[in-house]
């Protein structure tokens, strides 16, 4: 049996009749409503309203509908939380200001520097600490000789010229200090050669002889030794006969000897001893270098009596310089032979 479709107003009351059926229908299959960033229509449900109404409009009868599931099923938004991690610190330990210790006994330090005669160069840096505040004290060199001795605790001293100096609130100054003169290696043929120099600190009126003796007092402070290297032996050179008489060693001016290649001032010392028996006798002079670095030298023999305990015999002349390094089997003393005696 075949239905008419309704008419006009009718057909408009079951359109929307079906519709609200459809809604009703796919609001029960739609889940919980959940926190989403935006609501969102189910794809699936508005596919099938739009399937029936235009299924109704295009058949003009009466459409029986199976509500089934979507066939692309229904997409579940998925919440996303995004947190961003703050940057972890270590607690860092504020910086504090420190102050140098301040020695507690009077300490005098030198810098790296290094020395050769004759010049002291750029100066002695040099720095005092742990001494009274603002307190005058006076410095000096102090150079210890062997004077014959074996023992360097037992020494001869020779003194530079004092310089004077104030310390600051703390009981320190830092300067640069270039002494009056350089110590010589050898200041004379009494006081032998050197054993070290050091910068000494006294009170401010200087250096104090010992009452019971010829010695000074010890300081107040004093340095290390003084870093100094002594010139070679072997830049000196020597000039003179190499055969003489020995009538000529009986004037008081000698046989002169020609030296060369000494530092301006320099003091030279000769030597002569029997190669036979160098301890029987001997001859001696010394002489102080003019500007150029020579020296001429009076040699003569101030143990000899006469010219047979001289001659003929064979001689060896030595010498050294009072900024030369000290003699050793490296840095030997300058020599050359010498006959005396039997020159016809």
């Amino acid at each position: 049996m075949r239905t008419e479709p309704p008419a006009g107003d009718d057909f408009e009351r079951m359109i929307v009749r079906i519709s609200e059926n459809v809604l009703l229908a796919a609001e029960s299959q739609l889940p919980a409503a959940e926190a989403a960033p935006k609501p969102r229509f189910r794809f699936g449900a508005l596919s099938i309203i739009v399937l029936v109404v235009l299924g109704l409009g295009a058949a003009g009868g009466a459409l029986a509908i199976g509500l089934g599931n979507s066939p692309w099923g229904a997409v579940e938004p998925t919440a996303t939380t995004s947190t961003t991690q703050a940057p972890s610190r270590t607690p860092q330990p504020t910086p504090t200001a420190t102050t140098p210790a301040v020695p507690t006994v009077p300490t005098v330090a030198i810098g790296e520097a290094s020395f050769s005669p004759p010049s002291w160069g750029a100066g002695i840096p040099v720095e005092l600490s742990g001494f009274a505040p603002n307190t005058e004290f006076a410095l000096s060199i102090d150079s210890h000789y062997s004077a014959g001795s074996s023992s360097p605790d037992d020494y001869f001293s020779v003194l530079t010229t004092p310089t004077t100096v104030t310390t600051d609130d703390r009981g320190a100054v830092s300067f640069v200090w270039t002494p009056d003169s350089f110590p010589q290696n050898i200041a004379s043929t009494e006081s032998g050669q050197i054993w070290e120099s050091y910068l000494r600190v006294d009170a401010s009126g200087g250096p104090e002889r010992d009452p019971s003796g010829d010695e000074y007092v010890d300081p107040i402070a004093a340095s290390g030794p003084l870093p100094i290297t002594y010139l070679p032996i072997d830049d000196v050179s020597v000039q003179l006969q190499s055969c003489i008489e020995p009538e000529v060693f009986s004037g008081q001016s000698g046989v002169p000897v020609t030296v060369t290649g000494l530092v301006p001032g320099e003091t030279v010392y000769l030597r002569g001893s029997r190669t036979d028996n160098p301890y029987s006798y001997s001859l001696s002079g010394e002489g102080v270098a003019d500007g150029q670095g020579t020296a001429v030298v009076g040699l003569s023999g101030s143990s000899v009596q006469t010219s047979a305990a001289i001659a003929p015999a064979q001689w060896q002349l030595t010498w050294t310089g009072s900024y030369r390094a000290t003699a050793s089997d490296a840095n030997p003393l300058g020599s050359v032979p010498l006959t005396i005696g039997g020159c016809g």
